[in-house]
């Protein structure tokens, strides 16, 4: 509404199929998911479908990934849709980076690889603002059989060209989290919750200056 506040719950529709560990985001009045999960293993398909004008979800349509990914990043930047890192179904985290082109009408239609991140990260906090993707946190693996929580925070930029730059390192260090979910609003990157060492559930929010401040 527009004082902010929350109307009723409605059902919109469902998913092509029951999942787990979703990733999904909504761009141009289109919902994307991909990473889903199933009793069967990785669905390993990028699912999308129109949004009405009252919320409700039209068709969906659906496209093969190149690689079977959980608990990846799903963005959208620079005209395109970006599925970072994520598990492997045979198991250990991946570094990949893949950029999915879409039709006139927003399907998607292919996904090609398009860079590397930093190292192989999954279930990390990602958001996008001003073309800057961030990512933070998450879970990467350290010689065999060694798994490990990220402190750190990552941005890059998508070019004009539409293509992904460089990774840099933020100095910020966060407290290590993994599946917290991010945000970003008000000039600033947002992660909430997850969880920490230990497996004790995070109720913390933390954020960083995610652009400079008008003078």
């Amino acid at each position: 509404s527009p004082d902010g506040r929350l109307g009723a719950w409605t059902s919109a529709g469902s998913l092509p199929q029951g999942c787990t560990n979703p990733n999904a985001v909504v761009w141009r009045g289109r919902l994307y998911v991909a990473g889903c999960g199933d009793v069967g293993g990785i669905v390993g398909k990028l699912d999308s479908a129109p949004v009405g004008e009252r919320g409700a979800l039209g068709g969906w349509s659906r496209l093969a990934l190149p690689v079977k990914l959980n608990n990846s990043g799903l963005l959208a930047a620079g005209g395109r849709l970006w599925l970072l890192g994520g598990g492997l179904e045979e198991g250990g985290y991946t570094d990949a980076i893949y950029a999915v082109a879409l039709g006139d009408d927003g399907v998607p239609l292919r996904a090609e690889p398009a860079g590397r991140l930093p190292k192989g990260l999954a279930a990390f906090a990602a958001a996008t603002q001003d073309s800057t993707i961030w990512l933070a946190g998450g879970v990467f693996q350290k010689g065999p059989g060694k798994i490990l929580l990220s402190d750190a925070v990552y941005t890059a930029g998508v070019g004009a060209d539409g293509r992904l730059g460089r990774w840099s390192r933020n100095a910020y260090r966060l407290v290590p989290a993994v599946s917290a979910s991010g945000g970003a609003a008000g000039g600033r990157f947002f992660t909430f919750g997850g969880e920490t060492d230990g497996a004790a559930l995070s109720d913390s929010i933390q954020s960083i200056l995610s652009r400079r401040r008008a003078p």
